[in-house]
């Protein structure tokens, strides 16, 4: 019998959320994001087949972004699933077409970093965007709990050693 590792368990799930909205139609999720009134009126309006991944969105789910200044002021903190809302909805808004692939996922502890390549067209200017970054992101008794951006692969390892060695989080803020 083959058994699986709590760092697969937790690849699979991050890798599933992503594979699911990219299969569904990433446009959906965004445009869900942006025209929501609040997370309630966001999963009502995502595609059906979506809808049950986000309640592994942990009610004090955390998006921390102080160490990595994202384009349009989303520098900061979200903590829970209405500011995580808010989060994606400033971050997808400027976008008139938005699309991601994912790739090289590993596990460390809780944390699961993957890569992502981003293709956009910005909404005033028509400018198509291309960028590659790397995310952590951390679940918890099967919920995602927080997630946490940086600006390449080698960034996101070197908070990952960080914390690591000193027993604390990587991207904590101080």
């Amino acid at each position: 019998m083959t058994t699986v590792s709590d760092g697969e368990r937790n690849i699979e799930l991050v890798r599933g959320i992503h594979e699911s909205l990219i299969a569904a139609g990433f446009e959906k999720f965004r445009l869900a994001a942006v025209n929501a009134k609040n997370w309630d009126d966001s999963i009502v309006r995502l595609p059906e087949a979506v809808r049950p991944l986000m309640q592994v969105i942990d009610p004090g789910i955390e998006i921390d972004t102080r160490h990595f200044p994202l384009p349009f002021g989303s520098e900061g903190h979200w903590v829970g699933r209405e500011q995580w809302l808010q989060f994606w909805k400033t971050w997808l808004e400027p976008w008139d077409e938005f699309s991601y692939e994912v790739s090289n996922f590993d596990s460390a502890g809780d944390d699961v970093l993957m890569d992502l390549a981003i293709t956009a067209r910005g909404h005033d200017s028509h400018v198509p965007v291309e960028w590659v970054l790397s995310q952590i992101w951390t679940v918890r008794d099967g919920r995602i709990v927080r997630m946490r951006p940086y600006g390449n692969r080698e960034e996101a390892l070197a908070a990952l050693q960080q914390a690591r060695g000193s027993g604390s989080d990587p991207t904590d803020g101080e």
